[in-house]
């Protein structure tokens, strides 16, 4: 009898260490087996309802129960989704690094969230991995007519899926003068903005002119201003002729249009004439009588009269006509 009793307790012994090696835990626990261990799950089948208005994704919880006589040792989760933009997403993924062991009766959460990229319908599983079992709980995701961030773009609130958010959903232009910038779109994301500056050869709010440059005496200045002696329109730039400014594009500028004074009515030098700051003055002696000149006989010299005529008129030096010297028998004066 006491070899018997010994025997027994020997054995209880080396069950018990057994026991504890192979489960890593309190000696109470039995070993997970497929056939003592049920896993149930609440709900049995997710569904993710579409995002509520100023939110980008939606979250379901999963009870996950022990309901066998063992302890559980689930040793990895993962996610199979039939989409190749990958959108469900565990939110608590630190709580199930490793074994999770739940024992008979025990209860774990996992969080699943889902994060529309697409207005594809989501379906996959959550697959439960471990010791003597294996499970799998399907998901699948509402219909979308627009995506969540559609609606949120605008409202200020800088969220996910948003480069920006400026309060709007209207695309600005960059500032008066920035030759480049980057603006927040109506979409909410980040793009090159439109341009508005003075040479841009584009007539803005800010600008009476535009002629493609930062020149100045052009009649557009450096600041796209109309400067004094020109008019400027959508063609560009052109001098007031007749307004007795010479500008450039002017080779005269007398105060008026008329013709025939030396400068014409397109504030060009009249043939004949020479013009300077101070006005147009014919050119005496180039053998073209023009307004301002009694004559012009190709030359700069007072002639005289022919030899025997006892008056007549010439041409002067000033291109005037005058009384020239005479010269004829019985003048007192021998030639």
């Amino acid at each position: 009898m006491k070899v018997d009793r010994l025997f027994f307790q020997s054995l209880a012994i080396y069950l018990l260490l057994v026991c504890f090696i192979i489960s890593q835990s309190s000696c109470g626990d039995v070993i997970s087996t497929e056939d003592s261990v049920q896993l149930s799950f609440t709900p049995e089948d997710i569904f993710f309802q579409e995002p509520e208005a100023q939110s980008l994704s939606s979250e379901v919880e999963l009870t996950v129960t022990n309901n066998g006589s063992s302890t559980a040792i689930i040793t990895s989760v993962m996610l199979e989704e039939n989409d190749e933009n990958i959108e469900v997403s565990i939110v608590n993924q630190e709580a199930w690094n490793g074994e999770v062991r739940l024992r008979s009766q025990e209860m774990a959460t996992l969080i699943l969230k889902w994060t529309p990229t697409d207005l594809n319908t989501d379906q996959g599983s959550v697959i439960f991995l471990g010791i003597g079992q294996s499970n799998q709980v399907n998901f699948r995701s509402a219909e979308l007519n627009d995506l969540p961030n559609s609606g949120s773009c605008g409202d200020g609130v800088l969220q996910d899926g948003e480069a920006c958010d400026d309060g709007n959903n209207e695309l600005e232009s960059c500032l008066y003068g920035e030759i480049e910038c980057e603006v927040c779109a109506a979409d909410c994301t980040l793009q090159i903005g439109a341009t508005s500056y003075c040479g841009d050869d584009e007539i803005s709010e800010e600008e009476a002119c535009d002629d493609g440059n930062t020149e100045i005496n052009d009649g557009c200045d450096d600041i796209c201003q109309v400067e004094t002696g020109f008019n400027c329109d959508t063609e560009g730039c052109f001098p007031i002729c007749g307004d007795n400014l010479q500008v450039n594009g002017e080779a005269c500028d007398d105060g008026n249009t008329e013709i025939n004074d030396g400068c014409n009515d397109i504030c060009q030098i009249e043939a004949g004439f020479n013009c300077d700051a101070e006005g147009c003055f014919p050119i005496c002696g180039d053998n073209l009588q023009v307004n301002g000149e009694a004559c012009d006989d190709g030359n700069t010299f007072t002639e005289s009269c022919a030899y025997g005529q006892t008056e007549c008129q010439v041409c002067a030096a000033d291109c005037t006509l005058q009384a020239g010297a005479t010269s004829y028998c019985g003048d007192d004066e021998l030639t």
